[in-house]
């Protein structure tokens, strides 16, 4: 639940719509300081995550026009960012000619031994990443102007989400202060690792 929640933080502070989240526990109190996360009283004793299903809002069907889409390109540099292996047609949501990620359970190169050993500088390819990558070669330099965006975004303010949601005891403070590295260096590398990332889609 850990990677969800960090993810949804980043996708609000570098301006990614996705799905709100939903935290499903017996006490409710403290989780209400998290972004688009909605905490909801259940009686089982788990925690659990969950994507909150908008009226409106399906899988995405129409996937030749979610690859036209500037949302497309946003998407892949925010999946490079976050090092996101896991973005396929069905964590993506639409609704009229817009679009929602959801599901990032499998953020930081799935599920690597340690924190402390993601590499800041790799590109992660995934099965719409490569997609968007191959039928968008032209847009590299509209990824790369975004990948200075989020960067921007990313550095602006500290990462005090990692904070909270160490507080909540989802994970220890020395994976945390790993993560905050990670992220940092990580932004400060993504139009880098975007323009990487095409030129292998390119080969």
């Amino acid at each position: 639940m850990a990677k969800e929640l960090i993810a949804v933080s980043i996708a609000s502070r570098v301006g990614i719509a996705h799905a709100p989240g939903l935290i499903g526990l017996v006490r409710t109190g403290g989780f209400e300081q998290l972004r688009d996360v909605s905490p909801v009283s259940v009686t089982a004793g788990e925690v659990c995550y969950a994507s909150e299903k908008l009226p409106g809002w399906e899988v995405l069907q129409d996937y030749d026009e979610f690859l036209r889409s500037p949302f497309a390109i946003d998407l892949l540099v925010f999946d490079q960012l976050i090092a996101n292996q896991d973005r396929v047609i069905g964590n993506i949501l639409e609704h009229g000619h817009s679009f929602r990620a959801f599901d990032h359970d499998k953020i930081f190169f799935f599920d690597l031994a340690k924190w402390t050993e993601l590499p800041e500088s790799e590109p992660v390819a995934s099965l719409t990443g490569d997609d968007i990558a191959a039928r968008r070669a032209s847009s590299l330099e509209l990824a790369k102007r975004t990948a200075d965006q989020f960067r921007d975004r990313m550095q602006a303010e500290p990462l005090d989400f990692l904070e909270d949601i160490t507080s909540f005891g989802l994970f220890a403070k020395i994976d945390a202060a790993a993560v905050r590295d990670f992220l940092l260096r990580r932004a400060a590398a993504l139009p880098t690792v975007v323009e990487r990332y095409f030129e292998e889609m390119a080969r």
